[in-house]
C-alpha cells in the first residue's frame, strides 16, 4: 500500500494489487480544507484509473450542505463514472454524519441509474466486499 496524501484532516493511501483507494478522515473538515482533500482523491482517481474507492468516515463529522452539493457537481464535472467504481463508506457512528452521507449518495443515484457502493460499520467489512 502506498500513501499519496497526508495531512491533519485525512490520508489517501493507494492498494496497487486491488487497485483500490481509500481516504481515512482524521477529523472534520469544511470548505477549503474538505475541498481540497476531496480534489487531491479524484485527482489521484483519474491518474491511477483506479476501479474501487473506500471512504472511512467515521472521524469525519458533518458535512455542510455546500460541501455536499460540491462533492456531487465534482464528480459529474470530473466525468467519474460511479458506475464503473466500486465504492465502499465506513459510516460514522454520528448521526448527523450519516445523513451527509446519505444525501450525498441518493443525488448521486439520481445523476447514475446503477449506483455500484455499499455502506459498512467497519473498514474490515468494507474491504471484505470490495474484494468480492
Amino acid at each position: 500500500m502506498n500513501n499519496h496524501f497526508k495531512n491533519q484532516y485525512a490520508t489517501i493511501d493507494y492498494d496497487q494489487s486491488k487497485n483500490t483507494l481509500m481516504l481515512t478522515w482524521h477529523r472534520f473538515a469544511q470548505e477549503d480544507a474538505f475541498r481540497s482533500v476531496m480534489t487531491k482523491f479524484y485527482d489521484l482517481s483519474t491518474q491511477l484509473k483506479v476501479s474501487k474507492w473506500l471512504f472511512d468516515s467515521r472521524k469525519q463529522g458533518l458535512i455542510s450542505s455546500k460541501d455536499q452539493k460540491w462533492t456531487v457537481s465534482e464528480v459529474v464535472n470530473r466525468k467519474l463514472d460511479t458506475t464503473q467504481i466500486k465504492t465502499a463508506v465506513v459510516m460514522p457512528e454520528n448521526t448527523f454524519m450519516k445523513v451527509s452521507v446519505n444525501k450525498i449518495t441518493s443525488e448521486l443515484e439520481t445523476q447514475a441509474a446503477d449506483q455500484n457502493y455499499q455502506l459498512f460499520k467497519s473498514p474490515e467489512q468494507a474491504l471484505t466486499w470490495l474484494d468480492q
